[in-house]
């Protein structure tokens, strides 16, 4: 650790937020590197929620559950005129989990849904792929991203269930998160996999590949990431469930998703 990280970690707890912006700005204008924050991402109910509990009952580390992207990635929070703008949208988001990472005393990541990085494309001027792509350059840079899959299968099915989202929208929105993933497989993001079933499988197993990920020990406190308070109502509390057996329904859906489910190896599996 540096002398100016450690000066964050000792006195940002008293700093008000006003100062810690200033201190970003004298950080760039030194052209000192800033606290940086790592990102959780995948597919809405495809898992971030657990596995941002987990990681977030590390004693080091901090996890914003989806902090900022309601107000600048879906520009909620944006002046009129820049809501349709992307780099507005993006400066807003990356400059707010900076500060957000200058407040924590320890590592602080971020997790989001590919979901809110499709909500780019409603700005003006986005060529295709255009909005992954200036999400990774503008956002992702050299940062650390954990991506968490899940089978679309039971993805879909989840969507449907808990979102009551129609077939065709849970379809187009799972097959959307396998394309940001290989886009950022494409541009060389510095990225470590997870798959839920895994996580759920082999919870330590997983969480200790992850926290080498990340440069930090494995917690044991980390397995108690179900019970984390930050977990959405609908499932907080009920543990780590077995992966189900597909419906005969869920089988039929296979032929809609093949490419991309043999891309994961969730077809070796079955």
């Amino acid at each position: 650790m540096n002398s100016v990280q450690g000066f964050f970690i000792d006195v940002s707890s008293e700093l008000t937020f006003v100062a810690n912006v200033k201190f970003l700005k004298i950080l760039e204008s030194l052209k000192i590197k800033q606290p940086e924050y790592f990102l959780l991402i995948g597919a809405g109910r495809g898992g971030t929620s657990l596995l941002a509990s987990m990681i977030d009952y590390h004693p080091k580390v901090k996890v914003g559950f989806e902090r900022f992207a309601f107000d600048f990635l879906l520009g909620e929070k944006l002046e009129s005129e820049d809501k349709n703008d992307i780099n507005s949208r993006l400066e807003a988001f990356n400059k707010s989990c900076k500060e957000e990472a200058v407040l924590s005393k320890g590592l602080w990541g971020n997790k989001i849904t590919t979901e809110q990085i499709l909500a780019l494309e409603d700005c003006q001027d986005i060529p295709p792929n255009g909005s992954i792509l200036e999400f990774i350059r503008k956002v992702v840079r050299s940062q650390k991203v954990i991506f968490i899959v899940r089978d679309g299968r039971h993805c879909i099915l989840s969507k449907m269930k808990r979102t009551g989202q129609g077939y065709e929208t849970a379809l187009q929105r799972w097959k959307y998160s396998t394309k940001v993933l290989n886009e950022f497989s494409k541009q060389g993001v510095n990225l470590h996999l997870c798959r839920y079933e895994d996580l759920l499988q082999n919870p330590e197993g997983e969480l200790c590949r992850i926290c080498e990920f990340l440069g930090v020990q494995f917690e044991r406190d980390m397995l108690k990431g179900p019970s984390n308070s930050m977990m959405p109502e609908m499932y907080a509390g009920k543990g780590l469930r077995p992966v189900s057996e597909l419906t005969e329904e869920q089988k039929l859906w296979t032929k809609d998703i093949k490419k991309e489910l043999e891309q994961l190896g969730y077809l070796n599996d079955n």
